[in-house]
């Protein structure tokens, strides 16, 4: 359209858009991640092994890293969902052999250079202990993405 006000910043927000992202929160989070150096990731990207399926919100799968944003909404109304997430969290973790960074609204809004910071280190962790794919997973090809593996 010619030039425009704040096109560059725009342009930059369109390019990091992604169609899977399923909040406010995940996109916020992933924003700040981008913004700071980190690799995009996938969002809401279907694993399965052995029967169980899960979509970690962000997700490096070269590297073994999964990112989860936790709004407060999905634990106010489920007094089970904590123990839940807590639960799917260990079977990334020993199954997967994944590393998880969680994030809340507020670390977001306080520290995103606090969040980064996190997210280096699990990437500093995966140079000294590689991720090994486990055997048997199965990663949903996308139309938009090129497969995984």
């Amino acid at each position: 359209r010619g030039p425009v006000r704040n096109c560059r910043r725009a342009s930059q927000t369109l390019q990091w858009a992604d169609p899977h992202a399923e909040s406010a929160l995940e996109s916020w989070g992933r924003g700040e991640l981008l913004v700071r150096g980190v690799p995009r990731p996938d969002c809401n990207r279907e694993l399965r092994l052995g029967g169980r399926e899960i979509r970690p919100d962000l997700l490096w799968l070269d590297l073994g890293i999964a990112a989860e944003a936790d709004g407060r909404g999905k634990y106010d109304d489920d007094p089970d969902a904590l123990w839940r997430e807590k639960r799917r969290q260990e079977w990334m973790e020993s199954t997967l052999g994944l590393l998880v960074l969680r994030f809340t609204y507020g670390e977001v809004r306080a520290d995103p250079e606090e969040l980064a910071g996190r997210w280096f280190r699990l990437a500093e962790r995966r140079a000294t202990e590689r991720w090994v794919w486990p055997a048997g997973l199965y990663v949903k090809e996308r139309a938009d993405r090129s497969p995984s593996r």
